[in-house]
């Protein structure tokens, strides 16, 4: 599981898609898109496409600093209950945000699948 911190080609690419759907939201209320029906539809049908994509990424960022946060409890041990709670608690919030990863990472696939619109299939004797 890579950290935000150090992106990988994947981890660049949804902060790209993620910028994309919030430009894309903001244009929703510009009032040149509202008034142009086709601009509007397009920029809906796009927003609309990257939105899984977008939740997944951002529940995986939740993810990813809830582990942060466990592992700054557990360093800096000036309350033995607390770093005792936060090094039980960091297993499993590790393995929720690798599961969130493994999900994104489908999410994104099968989003980029949908980018084609539209396709002909041609078979042949």
């Amino acid at each position: 599981m890579p950290s935000p911190t150090t992106p990988s080609p994947l981890l660049r690419k949804l902060n790209e898609i993620q910028q994309r759907y919030e430009d894309l939201q903001a244009s929703l209320s510009d009032p040149i898109i509202l008034a142009n029906p086709q601009r509007m539809i397009a920029a809906t049908r796009e927003a609309g496409q990257l939105e899984g994509v977008v939740k997944r990424y951002r529940e995986y960022l939740a993810s990813v600093r809830a582990v942060d946060d466990l592992r700054t409890m557990l360093a800096e041990e000036s309350d033995s209950e607390m770093a005792a709670l936060a090094g039980s608690e960091l297993p499993q919030a590790q393995a929720q945000a690798e599961l969130f990863f493994a999900s994104l990472q489908d999410e994104f696939l099968a989003a980029e699948d949908n980018v084609v619109d539209s396709f002909f299939l041609e078979i042949r004797a």
